[in-house]
This record gives structure tokens, sequence and C-alpha cells, in this order.
């Protein structure tokens, strides 16, 4: 990462966690101007239902997944 730049990572699944990437929880990561979304295509549709009554604010919601369109299951 570029220097200057201060990252908050989460993930709900905490053994992802590495020394050089220390996880902080979902409140502080809600507490940054720009959030970065890095999800499963199959999860997306559920975690946006879910942030958008935890988002306050004017913030900047970044979608990093590669896939934007999915079949119904």
């Amino acid at each position: 990462m570029q220097k200057g730049f201060e990252v908050d990572v989460f993930d709900i699944d905490s053994n992802n966690e590495t020394e050089s990437v220390p996880f902080v929880s979902l409140e502080d990561v809600l507490k940054n101007d720009t959030i970065f979304l890095g999800v499963p295509i199959r999860d997306f549709e559920e975690l946006m239902k879910d942030l958008s009554t935890k988002i306050q604010g004017n913030k900047t919601v970044i979608d990093v997944c590669s896939v934007k369109i999915t079949q119904k299951i």
C-alpha cells in the first residue's frame, strides 16, 4: 500500500487476520469517509441491506466485486 494512507480492515472471519493487516471492528470501518466492499456476489445484496441501516453521514461506498449480475437461486 502507498505510504501516507491508513486502511482499516474488517472480515467476518477473524481467522484471516495477519500480523501485517490487523483487523478492526465493523463499527470502526463504517466511521471512514470511503468504504471499499469486497464480498462474494452471492452475499452482496444482504450486506447492502444490513449496511444501509448502519452507514451514517456522507460516505463513499465502492464495490470491488467483479461480477455485477447473478442468477437467482
